[in-house]
């Protein structure tokens, strides 16, 4: 049988464009397909692939606005399996020529006005004289809602998400059908700055944008009826949403009723990025949580949910004169919210702030245009506490699936896994964010450290290919990446450098290794080669040091530091050698030889200046030379004695910043040194990841000391070193191997998506017995490897009942 047939994610996507990436899951040892794609019962494409994986990426041209099916008859010997799945096309081409972009008109924009502008609405009223399959093309800058009869269109949030305006807009499609009714109909788009409009003066220079403009949307709806936006729609700037602030917060008026002063719209100037259909999962309230305890000081109260999360909270309430909302992660020594900390980029305007008023009657009360990160909660101006009924903290994130996880029985793993999750999670909201608070910025040195655990923690591709579009159009001519993406302008000068812009190669590699895509491989061949042009410029005899080095290393303790110049050359290596195996996976044979001669010139020069009769120091110099390769079998084993020893040395402390933190985790296992890894999770003394713990924390921390963001992914992969080296499940070359840590361990479980599907794995160990099951995706050699005992796996379930 197939299941889980999906195009892009979606079992009936109605936004293709420029990719489709087919997937399915079969209870049976695939060992070849057929796919017949259709248009109007003719076939346009017919393939016969010889594989055991179960997916295809479809890279040939789509007709706008059209319906296909794509067929997949799976084979294993004499049995086959088939299974079709429909899918239609969005505005391949663009929209048409009567769409017009349409808002309250371009004005000179308030330089000073850091609290954002009023939401503008626009909606007219049309006609539907019979249902038929309806569907609505909408993008609106900065943030957009929709509705059709009062009744919201989709479940995004903070849509249409963030890219470089002056060169990509995307805009989202949706089947409106069911929200028509025959005679008189209404559609109506409520728009908010979002960062198309960033008003608040920050570090990083979004409020200089060139794109800024006031708000603006284009839509266009098709099928049992047409209707293009122009200047025959009302608009109107004095509703209830007086402000809003991507940085801040929001600002409502729930007497104000935008109906009651309005215009016809106006054709406003195009944005200057060429329009796509969204082919990412958008970002969506994926929980709730309710608070544990509530506070009362003068004024207000304080609300503790317990947990850090990215969202907001959903308020019902008698709002009267004023009601604040103030959000934040840490609290002063009276027991207020502190934000000096997170808040200190942010120049004007009252920092993750919402603001209410009303007549005094009940309201109900979630942002529409802004999002917070949050433990703690404080609200002032209310006549009674919220039961928590009334107060609900709202989890939001980009909705991709999650497949991951990882327990055993030790809390402080079990807690730092936990923490490791929620810390992606809360750091990926339409873009990978290094903290959804404090900066709320797409670096790039924190993906790239986070590239594993991600893919193989979250269906996350489509959404990563997003962002790699977005490090592609933010890249200069000269081949330089900035160390933010998206950015207004800042990065190009300070914060990138080969150790950041390591993102760029790393993560279509990781989704090809993990998952077997080529999808973002050929997003970022041409980028990748313009940037190695660029970097082998920047050389001094042979050897790279450009950017930062080990980032955030512990203060105030001595430490080895490692040369910048060690890990930058180190990256450069790992990126042509890289590129190297993308240039052979497309079939460019000679590049292939051209950078794989190169990237083994690097790796001499390195080894002549930090390995051959040298002595480096510290965890992540010696780790470095080892997790990238750079030494031989027998330097290795010295170096790894020496790593050893070094980390004994230090008690078990994390001395390195977040570099060293992935080589040094990842060397110690792969090298058999699980229990000097665990030690070091179990420590708590500083620096260290149970330091953090032993103070509280709910969410990974920037740094060590905790003077920072307390809200950050880049030390997240220890999450995937639990996966791998802990619970065991690593696939190479081919071959899935589940190979336990059973060292003090009784039980562990988890899930690791790999590249045929999630392999599930929960054992127990009582002495010599090995009790459990282990659920393996099918069309994958598998082996259960026990430190005295080997056991193949089958496809599905598989019952663990052995001595090792």
């Amino acid at each position: 049988m197939i299941t889980n047939l999906r195009c892009n994610g979606e079992a009936t996507p109605i936004s293709v464009d420029r990719r489709a990436l087919f997937t399915w899951e079969t209870d049976f040892n695939q060992e070849g397909f057929s796919v017949i794609i259709e248009k109007d019962g003719k076939t346009v494409f017919l393939d016969e692939v010889k594989s055991s994986l179960c997916h295809y990426e479809y890279f040939g041209e789509f007709e706008r606005l059209s319906t296909y099916t794509a067929t997949f008859e799976c084979r294993a010997g004499e049995k086959t399996e088939k299974k079709s799945i429909t899918l239609r096309t969005a505005l391949v081409g663009g929209f048409p020529k009567n769409c017009k972009w349409i808002g309250a008109g371009s004005v000179e924009l308030d330089k000073q006005n850091f609290n954002g502008n009023p939401a503008t609405y626009l909606w007219k009223n049309f006609s539907v004289e019979k249902i038929e399959p309806t569907y609505l093309h909408v993008a609106g800058l900065g943030l957009f809602v929709a509705k059709i009869n009062g009744k919201r269109v989709g479940d995004e949030v903070l849509n249409t998400p963030f890219t470089n305006y002056n060169k990509s807009v995307l805009y989202s499609n949706y089947d409106i059908t069911n929200l028509l009714k025959l005679g008189d109909n209404k559609i109506e788009i409520v728009l908010g700055d979002g960062w198309f409009n960033q008003t608040a003066k920050d570090e990083w220079d979004f409020y200089k944008a060139d794109w800024r403009d006031n708000c603006k949307a284009i839509l266009y709806i098709e099928g049992g009826v047409e209707l293009f936006s122009d200047g025959s729609f009302n608009c109107s700037v004095k509703g209830q949403i007086t402000a809003s602030s991507i940085r801040l917060g929001e600002r409502v008026d729930f007497t104000k009723n935008h109906g009651d002063e309005f215009t016809l719209a106006q054709v406003m100037q195009p944005p200057k990025g060429k329009l796509k259909s969204m082919q990412e999962f958008a970002i969506k309230q994926t929980d709730t949580v309710k608070y544990k305890s509530v506070r009362k000081y003068d004024g207000g109260y304080l609300f503790d949910f317990e947990t850090s999360i990215t969202g907001y909270v959903s308020l019902t309430a008698k709002i009267g004169s004023l009601v604040k909302i103030r959000y934040g992660d840490r609290l002063l020594e009276n027991g207020r919210i502190d934000n000096s900390s997170n808040g200190q980029y942010v120049y004007g305007g009252e920092y993750q702030t919402d603001f209410l008023t009303g007549d005094g009657k009940e309201y109900s009360y979630k942002p529409l245009f802004t999002y917070h990160a949050f433990r703690y909660v404080e609200i002032e101006g209310l006549e009674e506490t919220p039961n928590d009924n009334q107060l609900i903290g709202v989890f939001i994130r980009s909705s991709f699936p999650e497949i991951g996880s990882f327990s055993c029985d030790d809390d402080r793993l079990n807690l730092l896994s936990r923490l490791s999750n929620l810390s992606l999670k809360c750091n990926y909201t339409g873009f990978p964010t290094d903290c959804p608070h404090r900066e709320k910025n797409g670096w790039t040195g924190d993906m790239q450290l986070s590239a594993s655990v991600f893919i193989k923690n979250f269906n996350c591709e489509e959404n990563v290919i997003k962002w790699l579009e977005d490090i592609c159009e933010a890249q200069l001519d000269s081949g330089i990446i900035p160390c933010i993406v998206p950015t207004a302008s800042w990065g190009y000068n300070w914060g990138n450098g080969p150790a950041w812009d390591y993102a760029l190669f790393i993560l279509p590699y990781e989704i090809y290794q993990i998952k077997g895509y080529i999808s973002a491989i050929k997003t970022v061949y041409s980028a990748c080669e313009r940037y190695l042009d660029f970097i082998f410029t920047t050389q001094k005899d042979g050897l790279y040091e450009m950017g930062l080095g080990d980032w955030n290393y512990p203060k105030n303790i001595e430490i080895d530091l490692c040369p910048t110049k060690l890990t930058s050359s180190c990256y450069v290596y790992s990126m042509t050698k890289i590129f190297a195996e993308f240039c052979k996976i497309l079939g460019e044979e000679s590049k292939f030889k051209k950078y794989y001669v190169k990237a083994e010139e690097i790796k001499e020069k390195i080894r002549n200046e930090y390995l051959i009769g040298k002595n480096v120091e510290g965890h992540t110099a010696i780790s470095a030379l080892i997790y990238f390769d750079i030494a031989n079998e027998k330097e290795k084993e010295i170096l790894f004695n020496k790593l050893v020893k070094t980390v004994e040395k230090s008690g078990y402390r994390s001395l390195f910043g977040v570099l060293g933190a992935k080589y040094t985790h990842n060397v110690l296992c792969e090298m058999g040194r699980v229990d000097l890894f665990i030690k070091m999770m179990k420590n708590s003394e500083y620096p260290s990841f149970g330091y953090w713990l032993e103070r509280g924390a709910t969410t990974l921390w920037e740094d060590f000391e905790g003077t920072n963001s307390r809200n950050h992914h880049m030390f997240a992969d220890i999450l995937a070193v639990m996966q791998t080296y802990i619970l065991g499940v690593k696939y190479a070359n081919g071959e899935l191997t589940v190979a336990p840590y059973l060292g003090e361990f009784k039980n562990l479980e988890g899930s690791v998506s790999t590249v045929n599907g999630k392999v599930d794995v929960a054992l127990k160990f009582d002495g010599g017995a090995v009790k459990g099951k282990i659920t393996v995706p099918y069309g994958i050699k598998a082996r259960l490897k026990l430190p005295r005992k080997e056991i193949l796996l089958k496809g599905g379930l598989n019952i663990i009942d052995c001595q090792n």
